[in-house]
Formats: structure tokens, C-alpha cells, sequence
């Protein structure tokens, strides 16, 4: 599985060359300007950021629902949307822990992150 924003999307044909290569299924989830993360994610409109937890949402309800994958691989560019964090809270450091966060569901059942 790949989940990731539109940079994700730039590894789509290296993605079907190794699913081809190596016998693979990968499946891809994709929002953009949105990642797989705990925090919300402040956009310009409301209606985006809505869309954007939207899509958190049911990305986690499937992979709930789904087998678990051997490994997902995720991206997510810096500059995109940026988290909602508490005044005074490291950013870095809350980003981090908003991406490990949404990712404990499925490495407690098994599966591998691969973070680029």
C-alpha cells in the first residue's frame, strides 16, 4: 500500500514497475495536500480541511476493515497544509507524533511503515 499527498503521486510508475517486476499488488491512497496524520490540517478553505479529515477518516476505516498489509509506504511534503498544533508546541516534534500516531493502528497489528 502507498498512502500519500500529490508527491506520492510522482512514484505512481515506479510503483507499477516494481508491483510488475516482483508479481506486487500496491494499492494507492491519495489526497492532495493531505497526509496520513493525526492532526488536522489547516487548508485555506474550510471545505478542503474538511475534505482532507474526510479522507483521514475513511482511509483509517478501511485499512480497519482491510487484511493488514505487509508494508505501507508513505509520503507527505513539508510545505503542504500546515497542522493544527497548540501555541507553544514544537511543530516538528507534534508532526512527528501525529504521523506515528495514525500509523499505530496498523504496525500493532503487523504491518511495516516505510516513511519517505
Amino acid at each position: 500500500m502507498a498512502i500519500g499527498d500529490s508527491h506520492s503521486n510522482v512514484l505512481l510508475a515506479a510503483y507499477e514497475a516494481l508491483a510488475e517486476k516482483n508479481q506486487w499488488r500496491i494499492d494507492v491512497a491519495g489526497h492532495n495536500g493531505c497526509y496520513w496524520t493525526t492532526l488536522i490540517q489547516q487548508k485555506r478553505v474550510q471545505a478542503q480541511t474538511d475534505g482532507c479529515e474526510g479522507w483521514k477518516r475513511n482511509l483509517n476505516a478501511y485499512l480497519d476493515g482491510a487484511a493488514p498489509y505487509d508494508a505501507i509506504l508513505v509520503t507527505n511534503a513539508r510545505e503542504g497544509a500546515a497542522a493544527v498544533v497548540p501555541a507553544g508546541v514544537d511543530v516538528i516534534k507534534a508532526t512527528a507524533q501525529g504521523l506515528a500516531k495514525a500509523w499505530s493502528r496498523q504496525t500493532a497489528r503487523g504491518t511495516r511503515i516505510i516513511a519517505i
